[in-house]
């Protein structure tokens, strides 16, 4: 392949220069921005300990299905806990705390139904939020959607 450079040799006369490398290929720019799944990764382990210093021990992380995913599974005495974890840097578009949409909600009820067939766990389940908004605290909000059994 051929390429064409535009050679300053102080020569009016002399313009172009054929020169037949190939340039070396693009590199990508380092990137100082973290990507949103290692930020959620995060925020679910602050989310865990927060929690586990609340006296809940945790079961599992991540459990996905095809309907969706359950960020924690944690035991809280005889409950067993489905967590849904947010954090958003600011309050823009209503923050984290407002973040849960109903899909999501009915996502992860169908998650924790089958979570609960596979484990033939027949006890008492409840679904806890937890958001967190920039460096605060987290805010854990217990039974947030209606309980199942």
């Amino acid at each position: 392949m051929l390429l064409y450079d535009l050679k300053n040799t102080g020569n009016k006369n002399c313009g172009y220069v054929i020169r037949d490398k190939i340039p070396p290929p693009y590199k990508q720019p380092k990137q100082s921005k973290q990507s949103p799944m290692r930020i959620g990764q995060r925020y679910e382990l602050v989310a865990r300990k927060y929690l586990e210093q609340r006296g809940l021990i945790h079961i599992e992380s991540n459990y996905r299905t095809p309907f969706g995913e359950i960020d924690l599974i944690m035991k809280d005495g005889g409950f067993l806990v489905f967590v849904e974890v947010r954090y958003r840097r600011d309050n823009r578009f209503g923050g984290a705390i407002h973040s849960l949409s109903n899909g999501k909600s009915r996502r992860i009820v169908l998650a924790a139904e089958q979570y609960m067939l596979i484990n033939q766990y027949d006890g008492n389940a409840r679904f806890d939020f937890v958001s967190i908004q920039g460096n605060a605290e987290p805010l854990w909000l217990r039974n947030v959607l209606q309980d199942i059994n």
